[in-house]
């Protein structure tokens, strides 16, 4: 993978590669995400405790296929051996969260400023569970430096492109959200090389 600055039509079609590339593997792994989901949903608490998981083993997923690894079904379970980085996931998730929609309620702008700048808080938490969020959203934000714009028009096309993907009664999903996960995680394995940060 290069580590150029990065361009949103690239980004995608590198993610659209790999995502075909493990196109049954993906499909499997997110029909089995749908159901647990979908079988959860009834119960809040429940709910937000599996989504966790879920997270961490979809992003650790994206990351080890941005990374150029064949995955397999015993990577899914990798991070979850490690009570430590579920738990840290969950803060720093929630915390995102928070400091979002309290911008989105300050006028928008703030909303849509922080949530690009932050959203790579989630792999760095994956590589590197050691780190405190703050230095976590810190890092993050020092990936996005000079990126602001092609990472607002990525954001913008992956919310169009999975609402897309939800129109055909739910089922492009199954493509358009491999997609945009893997396709998020080749732009943070860019920046992240660029700024010669270790990654996994």
């Amino acid at each position: 993978m290069s580590t150029h600055n990065f361009t949103v039509k690239e980004t995608f079609k590198e993610g659209w590669d790999l995502t075909l590339k493990h196109g049954w593997f993906l499909l499997c792994v997110f029909v089995a995400v749908g159901v647990i989901m979908s079988a959860v949903a009834a119960i809040p608490f429940f709910a937000m405790i599996v989504s966790t998981f879920v997270g961490v083993i979809i992003t650790t997923l994206s990351l080890r296929i941005a990374s150029g690894y064949t995955p397999t079904y015993k990577d899914l379970l990798t991070n979850l051996e490690e009570y430590k980085v579920v738990w840290h996931y969950f803060l720093v998730s929630l915390l995102y969260s928070v400091v979002v929609i309290v911008g989105l309620v300050a006028f928008i702008l703030p909303g849509i400023y922080l949530a690009t700048r932050l959203q790579f808080y989630k792999f760095i938490v994956i590589e590197h569970p050691d780190m405190g969020i703050v230095d976590i959203f810190k890092l993050s934000n020092t990936y996005s430096i000079g990126h602001f714009w092609q990472l607002f028009a990525f954001l913008i096309l992956i919310i169009m492109l999975n609402i897309v993907g939800a129109l055909f009664f739910g089922v492009g999903l199954l493509i358009t959200v491999p997609l945009t996960l893997i396709a998020n995680a080749v732009i943070y394995k860019k920046l992240a090389n660029k700024h010669n940060t270790p990654t996994a």
